[in-house]
């Protein structure tokens, strides 16, 4: 059941929301990292204010972004944060146990992550074929910036050389890193919105969860190492 309406209810989401854009607008390196919890707020209000309001506020952030900086953001907001912090609420509101939370809210946005790079790779190239174009193109344009910058010809050379040993390596490893990165940024968000939730908010969710006694599965284990 829904609680009844709390001024922090608002104040703490948006607070939270409005600290992380203000540090990516003043500092901008940190703003890649403190981005990471953007999930928090969205949490929370999922679990606040229940369901409907929780994916409004979720389409409402989409919305938002791509009327201010573009489609590609948005989906990017979407395929990485908004599916995790929807997948982290629902596991929560149905008790899932610590460690299925976890799982089940990073190997969502990895695997929708995933769906979308392979719906934008040429029927004629395969994935990792794909992905170290990509790579090769990013690339390309930080050597004619340095080309621009002066650069030495022996260094451009040396860094093409670099950048066509490490291009199929990147690529091969993209999908590990993909699932590693929302498996650690599924885990930081559910710890901060526990910390949050039990020390603001009603003992309704988190109580049970001991954090300091998880441990990763075996079967886990073997598929990051695979």
């Amino acid at each position: 059941m829904v609680e009844r309406f709390q001024p922090r209810d608002i104040l703490l989401p948006y607070g939270i929301f409005l600290a992380i854009f203000l540090v990516a607008w003043i500092i901008p390196p940190l703003g890649v990292i403190v981005g990471v919890l953007i999930p928090v707020p969205l949490i929370l209000v999922y679990l606040q204010r229940g369901k409907l309001t929780g994916l409004i506020s979720i389409a409402g952030v989409a919305a938002a972004l791509w009327i201010l900086v573009g489609p590609q953001l948005a989906v990017a907001f979407v395929s990485a944060y908004g599916i995790m912090a929807a997948a982290m609420a629902e596991a929560t509101r149905w008790s899932f146990p610590f460690e299925k939370i976890v799982l089940f809210s990073a190997l969502a946005p990895a695997i929708l992550t995933g769906l979308l790079v392979v719906s934008m790779t040429d029927q004629e190239e395969s994935l990792s074929q794909h992905l170290e174009s990509l790579l090769k193109k990013e690339a390309a344009g930080y050597v004619q910036e340095l080309e621009k910058s002066g650069e030495t010809p022996e260094n451009i050379k040396a860094i093409h050389a670099t950048i066509d040993e490490m291009a199929p390596v990147l690529a091969s490893i993209f999908p590990a890193f993909i699932l590693v990165s929302s498996l650690v940024g599924a885990l930081i968000n559910f710890l901060a919105v526990r910390f949050l939730w039990l020390k603001f908010y009603s003992r309704k969710y988190f109580e049970g969860v001991e954090v300091a006694r998880w441990m990763f599965s075996d079967s886990l284990v073997w598929l990051l190492i695979g």
